[in-house]
């Protein structure tokens, strides 16, 4: 299955892993907070201006820079995001005690063929949330950086791809 409507991982890589994953660890109870039925925090802008392709995309796009904790054996069931389209998505930990699913089915369908979304360290993702998708979090605790585009929930996928993936083509690659 093409897996390129669904996600793109993009060569350039986070810089700042080690540093989110530890601002995570360290946010008290009280400063997590229920948005749309996930656990979130805002991501404070001098953690994040510190890598180069989130800065970038920050001055082309308006950003909403949250990090997510999922529980421990948890399901979020199939589902298209309703407000938001193109996001970038990296996990801080934990990535082989999780399962990220596409398809696309149709609501007939009692078999369908899905594609896993196999999340590399410290490796940025180019969501498309308007298609169907699920989350299976299995032993850990597990935290997302998610960097949601706001403001362009109608211009195409592909469109806001392109140019996420044009600003990492601007940017020399590290080592």
């Amino acid at each position: 299955m093409d897996t390129s409507n669904f996600f793109i991982p993009l060569d350039f890589k986070c810089t700042i892993t080690d540093e989110l994953l530890e601002f995570a660890e360290g946010v008290a109870q009280d400063d997590w907070e229920i948005q749309r039925g996930f656990i979130v925090t805002m991501i404070p802008d001098e953690i994040i201006d510190k890598d180069p392709y989130l800065k970038a995309v920050k001055e082309v796009y308006k950003v909403l820079q949250v990090l997510v904790c999922l529980p421990p054996y948890t399901c979020y069931p199939w589902h298209k995001d309703l407000n938001r389209r193109t996001i970038i998505n990296m996990p801080l930990n934990a990535q082989d005690k999780s399962c990220c699913v596409f398809t696309k089915k149709t609501e007939e369908e009692q078999y369908f063929e899905i594609a896993e979304l196999k999340y590399e360290p410290a490796t940025y993702y180019i969501f498309n949330t308007q298609e169907e998708h699920m989350v299976l979090n299995f032993s850990e605790k597990r935290y997302l950086l998610s960097f949601t585009l706001t403001g362009i929930k109608d211009v195409p996928f592909r469109q806001v791809a392109d140019s996420l993936l044009a600003i990492e083509a601007s940017l020399s690659l590290p080592a």
